[in-house]
């Protein structure tokens, strides 16, 4: 296979999806009747009494969405209290009626992802007063009887506040706790920020729930793209979002933060919404540590969505189509020498990203709802790094992702409700250095020339099957809720490092050795470097909602999941080279014998609130969750091909080896020559006792009605997090190049649940909902973040430190404002203290061959910089003015200022004691940026 090329033809491809889809079909219609969705769902629920304050019994209370017509009721008990279930995200007009009562309707009552509404009636008697009485409902700013910390996102904080990359999971900036830096962040270009759960294998712990679906993937990062820091869901596609940060159901896995999202469904009023955005080099200011400000570089933002009936009242569609295109100037540091004065200082990095998604909605009747979704992202890109290296230092991306998702929703109007969902996902990444010619290095200049194939060419390819069956029922005062899922995930990689050999030079001209990848068994192809770990996920959970009183509401959990395959659990280290890891001292647990575990969890929940006044003013709430997440794969991988694709060595003639070439298959060749045995491969090994990742989250907290539109919270919270995947390297360079324990491998890495983090906090929230045209959110975080780092065979090494995520102090406020003549404004502010630096002393103290990780003091994390000038400052804004025509067409021009004010935030500090500048800023976020942008609806 030519490198970068995937395996997967199109007409491949297409036929898996084809045959994709009509599974996805044949389950779901097999297994109605279902669905109402649990995950994002919410209900409404109260009391109806007469004049007199007694219950009535059998009272219509009827829910009507009037953009669909789509009903959902229920009929009071004994007691008077109805609970409608599973309503769907939106406004509603919800009416009680009864034979000699006159009628009572709330208008506009407002749905937001999985709320539980309170909506109490008193009926009078028809014949005091004919006709129907109208109450325009009002939606408190917060879920005032909410058990979970949870942030919601509404559709005008969506389309309003300035968000640079267009990232949804950039809003979780507005969630108290969560630690968000700018766009172009490094770690944070997501702008969200799980605290206090810095993976060492880069993983993001969590889950994703589009439409009721856990999105989450098994590569580092998560996400379907494995990488959260991809756009990979159109904003335009979104109608609703909510952030969970802890107290979460039993049927969500759980982690440090579940992500909620609802897309948009088509109704019965046809809707076209246009947005382009604009941003060149004249818009952006020059940077606190750059020499002249960039140029040459743009981005455009285009996006469309349509929505509308295709039957009215019955069958509906909804289509989104949004791209970027951005170039970005990359400069090189060239050697000062005239051996070096033709390379490139600068050149343009074109990248860019397409995403799609489809939904058609299909109302049978009020009791039957289905969703056929289809969500995909293209984005075949050229990446480049900065750095004292030349152009095509660099990889390209070739990725594709689909989602193909049918949801089905029932609901039989006397208190039992259900939902399906059966997806298919898929997900290739296609990486690959930007040139096929070998990558030098010039020691005596420090120089690299050439790709990047250290790391690529990697074809990853993940394939997902998933059913989900939820089911929840009313008796008496309890609402019972049983689910499960299978999900069925195949990943593959097929990643020859090395495929092109890395030249080392003592100078231009002195060829000393070079390094190339071959196989153990195939030295003339690729095959020893790929792999292929597929694994079963099945999950089930019940709850009881019960609500004691008319105050008091329990809520108790159990979740059971079981990963079966996860660790690849039948790989096993070949018997020549288990002998050579037991004489190098390698423990005997890491070394693979076929017969590692699967994971086998329960998860209790527990969560309550109480209202203190009994009308819903002040409610205190709190709970305790236990979750598990899936282990990373990263590690997994590793551990499969590490011992047959290896990293050779060829010595040239300057070192008493071999004729100089650049050719690969040559001096694949010429390191066969020398013994495939006589290599010394870099291995990581996995321990066979490795423990699942454990979360164990508390709070505790009070909910505030301030009055009709401003509510508040305060909330004590602590997630610890426990068995966290680490590796250490057991076999490193050690002074005079040699190895520290065996020189029959290169590095061995010891994976295992080696590290934990405890997470801490007061958040404090205040948010006014949107009404008359403005709202406003204020939050306070007071955190502590720290964490226990222990490597294989070295206990108690660091414990209690300050983690990498500890921002002791955040103050964000965020607001929309609608001024006269059509203008809004909205905005966002935030203000962090520093986090703190991993100071090293700048020399091998411990003698391992790695300066990085002698630190300062002894413990990492250890320098925290000091000053107002070190905190993280922002202020982002944005400003438009509307023109609507003929009632139907409006056309907005819109400016967003990111860092209007043009703070110095740093992204780095010199963390080396030896050198003259330590303590002093090396990089910084973005500086000032105006982006320009016109949008167009029609309703």
């Amino acid at each position: 296979m030519e490198p970068g090329k995937s395996t997967l033809s199109g007409q491949h491809f297409g036929w898996r999806m084809l045959v994709s889809v009509l599974m996805v079909c044949l389950i779901t219609f097999s297994l109605a009747p279902a669905a109402m969705a649990q995950s994002s769902l919410g209900s409404i629920e109260g009391k109806v009494v007469d004049e007199k304050g007694e219950p009535i019994i059998g009272v219509n209370v009827v829910a009507v969405d009037p953009s669909t017509n789509q009903r959902r009721g229920a009929v009071s008990d004994e007691n008077g209290n109805y609970k409608i279930l599973s309503v769907p995200q939106g406004n509603y007009n919800v009416t009680a009626s009864f034979i000699g009562f006159q009628s009572v309707e709330n208008q506009n009552l407002r749905m937001g992802i999985g709320q539980t509404l309170r909506l109490d009636f008193t009926l009078k008697d028809s014949t005091v007063e004919l006709g129907e009485i109208m109450i325009v409902a009002e939606t408190p700013a917060i879920e005032m009887r909410q058990t979970q910390v949870a942030t919601p996102i509404t559709s005008q904080q969506l389309r309003e506040l300035p968000v640079f990359n267009r990232n949804f999971l950039a809003f979780g900036q507005l969630v108290p706790g969560a630690r968000s830096f700018d766009g172009g962040a490094a770690d944070f270009n997501s702008g969200f920020s799980r605290p206090g759960v810095q993976s060492a294998t880069g993983a993001v712990f969590g889950q994703f729930i589009i439409d009721g679906l856990n999105t989450k993937g098994r590569t580092a990062g998560s996400s379907i793209t494995g990488n959260e820091q991809d756009v990979w869901l159109s904003q335009l596609a979104i109608q609703e979002m909510q952030f969970i940060n802890h107290g979460y159901d039993a049927q969500y896995d759980g982690g440090t933060a579940v992500t909620v999202v609802e897309t948009r469904r088509g109704t019965n009023n046809f809707e076209v919404d246009l947005l382009f955005n604009g941003y060149t080099d004249w818009m952006r200011a020059q940077g606190p540590l750059e020499q002249e400000r960039a140029r040459d570089f743009y981005r455009y933002q285009t996006g469309v969505f349509v929505g509308g009936p295709i039957i009215k009242d019955k069958l509906f569609f909804a289509a989104t189509y949004e791209r970027s295109d951005e170039v970005n100037p990359i400069a090189f540091v060239i050697p000062d020498d005239p051996l070096f004065a033709n390379y490139e200082r600068q050149i343009n990095n074109q990248e860019g990203y397409a995403l799609w998604s489809n939904k058609f909605t299909y109302q049978a009747n009020n009791k039957n709802t289905i969703d056929l979704s289809w969500f995909a992202r293209r984005d075949p890109n050229d990446v480049v790094l900065p750095g004292a290296n030349m152009r095509d230092w660099g990889w390209t991306k070739d990725q594709k992702s689909d989602i193909v998702s049918m949801r089905h929703q029932y609901s039989s109007g006397t208190g039992i409700t259900n939902e399906l969902i059966t997806t298919f996902r898929y997900n290739q990444w296609v990486t690959n250095s930007l040139s096929e010619r070998p990558l030098s290095l010039f020691l005596n200049y420090g120089f690299l020339d050439g790709p990047l194939n250290l790391v690529w060419p990697l074809e990853q390819t993940e394939y997902n099957y998933t059913v989900v069956n939820n089911f929840q029922m009313i008796k008496g005062r309890h609402v019972l809720k049983f689910g499960g899922s299978y999900e069925y995930n195949d990943v593959s990689y097929n990643w020859p490092l090395l495929s092109q050999p890395f030249i080392i030079y003592a100078q231009p001209g002195v060829p000393l050795l070079a390094q190339i990848g071959l196989g153990r068994t195939d030295q003339t192809g690729t095959s020893d470097a790929f792999t292929q770990i597929p694994a079963h996920l099945l999950s089930a959970f019940v709850q009881d909602d019960w609500e004691v009183n008319d105050r008091l509401l329990l809520s108790f959990g159990l979740r059971y999941t079981s990963n079966i395959d996860h660790l690849n659990n039948g790989f096993e280290v070949d018997a020549a080279n288990r002998a050579k890891l037991r004489a190098a001292g390698v423990p005997e647990n890491y070394i693979a014998s076929g017969n590692r575990k699967n994971y086998h969890n329960l998860a209790p929940r527990f969560r309550f609130s109480y209202d203190l006044t009994g009308d819903s003013r002040t409610v205190i709430n709190g709970g305790y969750a236990v979750s598990y997440d899936r282990p990373p794969l990263n590690d997994v991988n590793a551990e499969a091909r590490g011992f047959n694709w290896l990293q050779a060595t060829v010595p040239f003639e300057a070192l008493g080896g071999f004729p100089f070439t650049t050719d690969a298959a040559l001096l694949r060749q010429y390191a066969s020559s020398l013994g495939i045995d006589a290599v010394a491969p870099n291995v990581t090994l996995i321990s066979d006792d490795v423990r699942n990742n454990r979360f164990d989250d508390f709070s505790l907290g009070i909910n505030q009605r301030i009055n009709n539109d401003i509510s508040g919270s305060v909330n004590f919270v602590q997630k610890n997090m426990r068995y966290g995947f680490a590796a250490w390297n057991f076999n490193p360079l050690v002074q005079g190049g040699g190895r520290r324990a065996t020189a029959e491998f290169g590095d061995i890495f010891l994976a295992d649940d080696a590290w934990s983090s405890q997470y801490r906090a007061m958040l404090m929230t205040v948010r006014r909902a949107f009404r008359d045209g403005w709202m406003f959110q204020a939050n306070y975080s007071l955190a502590r973040v720290t964490t226990d780092i222990q490597r294989p065979l070295d206990p108690g090494l660091f414990e209690n430190v300050d983690a990498q995520t500890d921002e002791r102090h955040r103050f964000l406020f965020s607001w929309i404002y609608t001024l006269p003549l059509d203008i809004k404004l909205s905005g966002i502010m935030t203000v962090a203290t520093p986090t703190p630096v991993n100071a090293i002393t700048g020399t091998d103290d411990n003698f391992d061959g790695n300066p990085d990780n002698d630190f300062l003091g002894g413990i990492p994390f250890n320098y925290r910089p000091e000053g107002w000038e070190n905190w993280y400052r922002n202020f982002d804004i944005a400003i438009s003015k509307g023109f609507e025509v003929n009632n139907s067409h409006r056309i907005e021009v819109r400016a967003d200022i990111f860092n209007a004010l043009n703070f110095d935030n740093w992204s780095a500090f010199q963390n080396n004691f030896l050198a003259q500048n330590f303590g002093e800023p090396i990089a910084a976020f973005s500086p000032r940026r105006l982006q320009l942008g016109v949008r167009y609806s029609f309703r």
